[in-house]
């Protein structure tokens, strides 16, 4: 980050004419950029079809970010402001236009895919609001949840406010929040969400939250029963700790809610749930650097399939599961998360072949202590799923290799391998699906 302290009489001027006058203090002009670029050759990614497909091609991303900190808007008041605008460009080099499935669906998230700069986030931070111990945020700004198991905005910025209060009789945090968020920036949107977050320092913190999702598009729910919209609730709790060489996370959720079947006056009832334990050890070795052993274990409910008025499957909208024009998941191919799965079938809203929902799985890894400062990351995953309805649960396994030189805290050089091995759910000879890459990664 490149930090600029100026007076008033340059930055704060411009930035008073910009946000309405009356700041008469110093201010902080903070300017961040990345820039990455990474070399993917992928093959049979979508390895339960016909067509199972392969590919080589360049991902680009570039992003700036400015933030002008610490303006006043009154006088003689604690109250501060700060602006935050990222612009953000994601581009598939010598590509004007989608790429195949899956990418495809990762790509119509965004404005376009052709490197264009769009707005990612433009939002105000106002402290100390009416001299109190409350903090407001309003614009299109990033945001996670707990863990970010249900919600996460990966890089669409979500647009609305929210309101918090730190240490509330000296006792916990409390976040009030509402949004509009995009699930893709080519579709109509007509979704709201409304919520709380509580936050409980202990032993570690403890954080329990609540939110509706007010869906008006329509859409398809269990059984393939068509709705015109429906009315979901979240509710979860997370915990976090750090204590010494040990660092754990968790968070349990429950989903419920209610959809109205098309030209109907029948209700479909959601009744689902989901389960994510994940620990990591650092361990020292003098010289040699440090280690980490890390395990993970997470669990997404499926439908029982008993009833089309009945829906277990946990299947949360705006769940973290992507990083720019890729997948974030569990493994670097296979980018499962807990409801459903990159590449496989990429005609199936999960992923998986038609019957199955939900998914389980099991991380192993571990970080090998640096030589000649590379690191070298190994990961192992199993999955499962759920529910299967006249088939097998077992989705395969993958084992991925990582390659991290990192020169200062400004630029790395990255390789991975990852090798996904398709199980007994998929037809017998379903060919195993491989991904190399290689990536530049800049940073101030």
């Amino acid at each position: 980050m490149l930090s600029l302290n100026i007076k008033k009489n340059t930055l704060i001027l411009a930035a008073a004419a910009m946000l309405g006058g009356g700041i008469a203090h110093a201010a902080k002009l903070d300017l961040t950029s990345d820039v990455g670029v990474k070399a993917v050759s992928i093959s049979n990614i979508n390895f339960a079809t016909q067509n199972p497909g392969g590919d080589f091609f360049y991902l680009q991303n570039a992003s700036l970010g400015i933030a002008v900190k610490d303006l006043h808007p009154k006088k003689a008041s604690d109250m501060t402001m700060d602006v935050y605008i990222k612009l953000q460009a994601y581009g598939i080099a010598g590509s004007t236009v989608a790429k195949n499935a899956p990418y495809d669906a990762i790509a119509e998230r965004f404005p376009n895919s052709n490197f264009t700069p769009y707005m990612e986030n433009a939002y105000m931070r106002v402290t100390r609001l009416f001299d109190t111990n409350l903090t407001f945020k309003a614009g299109r700004m990033p945001y996670i949840l707990a863990t970010g198991l249900t919600l996460c905005d990966d890089n669409m910025g979500f647009t609305g406010f929210t309101l918090a209060s730190e240490r509330l009789f000296n006792l916990f945090d409390l976040e009030f929040f509402t949004f509009q968020p995009k699930a893709s920036d080519s579709k109509a949107n007509s979704v709201n969400l409304l919520g709380a977050s509580v936050k409980i320092p202990a032993e570690g913190i403890w954080e329990f939250y609540n939110y509706w999702e007010f869906d008006k598009n329509p859409g398809k729910a269990a059984a393939n029963v068509a709705i015109s919209g429906r009315t979901l609730q979240f509710t979860g709790l997370s915990y976090s700790l750090k204590y010494g060489f040990l660092t754990f996370k968790g968070e349990g959720v429950m989903q419920t809610g209610s959809a109205s079947k098309t030209n109907s006056s029948e209700q479909i009832k959601y009744n689902a749930s989901a389960l994510l334990l994940s620990g990591k050890w650092v361990q020292p070795f003098g010289q040699f650097g440090t280690g980490e052993v890390r395990i993970t274990y997470g669990r997404g409910s499926g439908d029982k399939n008993a009833s089309p008025d009945m829906d277990e499957a946990f299947f949360p909208d705006y769940g973290h599961r992507y990083s720019g024009l890729e997948r974030s998941g569990y493994g670097e191919l296979f980018a499962a998360s807990l409801y459903d799965a990159f590449g496989g079938d990429p005609t199936t809203k999960t992923g998986m072949p038609a019957g199955l929902s939900g998914i389980q799985v099991v991380n192993m890894g571990i970080t090998m202590p640096s030589y000649r400062n590379v690191f070298l990351d190994v990961d192992y995953y199993s999955y499962e799923a759920d529910r299967a309805v006249g088939a097998s649960k077992k989705l395969g396994t993958e084992l991925d290799f990582r390659l991290t030189y990192p020169i200062g805290q400004a630029f790395s050089i990255n390789a991975v391998y990852a090798a996904f091995s398709p199980g007994s759910a998929y037809p017998a000879g379903t060919s195993s699906a491989k991904k190399f890459a290689l990536e530049a990664l800049a940073r101030f």
